[in-house]
């Protein structure tokens, strides 16, 4: 297609660098661009037309798309194509509006207590809220799938959208096979535990978010509890909105109004948030000592896909502790004498 690239030009220092950016994706595709920062003045070229595509998949009002392969289009024409640089080209949905004009406002949800309790929390108090993300690794413990099944009907019923993201790579592959080269093992095979100073997996799930909200020029909600200063600080970002602090609720607040709302994260007879302090994946290596203990006792089938891990991992999954390994199987011994010890007392 031969494609003319429009927008704004006057007021904006960078408008070069975002058609130059735009011309090299479409040219990339095999399209005949048209780029009027290279014309006298910026002004557009006479004569200079291209088929016209309407996107009928939800990409808001004024979202034109160039005919891109894989997309619902209506053709509406010929004319100067107006593109509103990636967000519109390149991601299915574009730029998302509310019908009265609003923006559209996501829920960045992990089945967890705080962001299950911030959206229980924003539905009954009636905020904006278009859809809920799910950034989901693959490697979540069981319970909060059922927690997740649990809120889909009532989103449907709610007509909020419901969107699961996931990685790239699976889980696994980045954790054991993929080609990776550090300063300290060199090249090798996998990042292997995620956790501590290496994390990858939780790295990936930001930016996979930010990613998706960015390109949709979207407001997000995050769950992010009044008591969690040290996280609340290091958000920066001006579209992410903290609505567990602005409500003063606590992490103990959102566990006790999930329970309350008839949540509670069981894994057969075991509450999770009685033996875990974060139900995050199952293997993260963040996870204490008592929680690991916990693990050990009370989830004996994650346990036993824990020693599974490590026994393709070269790393303990807690490291070194005075010279000495504390990897799965270090601490299930140290775990079960422990348990010997108490019994005897």
């Amino acid at each position: 297609m031969k494609i003319y690239i429009s927008g704004k030009i006057t007021g904006d220092r960078r408008y070069k660098a975002k058609f130059r950016e735009v011309e090299k994706k479409l040219a990339a595709a095999g399209h005949i661009v048209l780029n009027p920062r290279h014309g006298a003045g910026g002004a557009a070229p006479r004569g200079l037309y291209a088929p016209v595509f309407r996107h009928d998949g939800g990409g808001g009002r004024g979202s034109v798309h160039a005919g891109l392969p894989g997309q619902p289009r209506r053709h509406v024409g010929m004319g100067v194509v107006p593109v509103r640089w990636e967000t519109d080209l390149f991601r299915p949905g574009g730029v998302r509006r509310c019908k009265n004009g609003m923006k559209w406002h996501i829920a960045s949800v992990s089945w967890g207590k705080d962001s299950l309790a911030m959206l229980l929390t924003l539905i009954a108090k009636g905020y904006p809220l278009n859809e809920v993300v799910f950034y989901d690794t693959g490697m979540e413990f069981e319970a909060i799938y059922h927690t997740r099944d649990q809120m889909l009907p009532r989103l449907e019923q709610l007509g909020i959208k419901y969107t699961k993201l996931e990685p790239e790579n699976p889980f696994l592959f980045d954790m054991l096979e993929r080609p990776v080269c550090s300063k300290q093992k060199g090249t090798h095979q996998g990042y292997g535990w995620c956790g501590g100073l290496c994390r990858w997996g939780t790295t990936g799930k930001l930016k996979a978010i930010d990613r998706y909200a960015e390109v949709r020029d979207a407001m997000v909600y995050v769950g992010i509890a009044a008591d969690e200063t040290p996280r609340l600080e290091k958000e920066r970002k001006p579209y992410k909105l903290h609505p567990l602090a602005e409500w003063g609720m606590t992490e103990a607040d959102a566990l006790a109004y999930c329970y309350e709302n008839g949540f509670s994260w069981l894994e057969g007879t075991i509450r999770l948030y009685d033996v875990l302090d974060r139900v995050s994946c199952w293997c993260c290596c963040n996870k204490n000592l008592r929680e690991l203990r916990n693990m050990c006792i009370y989830l004996p089938e994650y346990w036993e896909r824990l020693k599974d891990l490590q026994r393709k991992i070269d790393r303990p999954m807690k490291g070194y502790y005075k010279g000495k390994p504390r990897g799965v199987f270090e601490l299930e011994q140290r775990f079960r004498a422990e348990l010997e010890q108490e019994a005897k007392a």
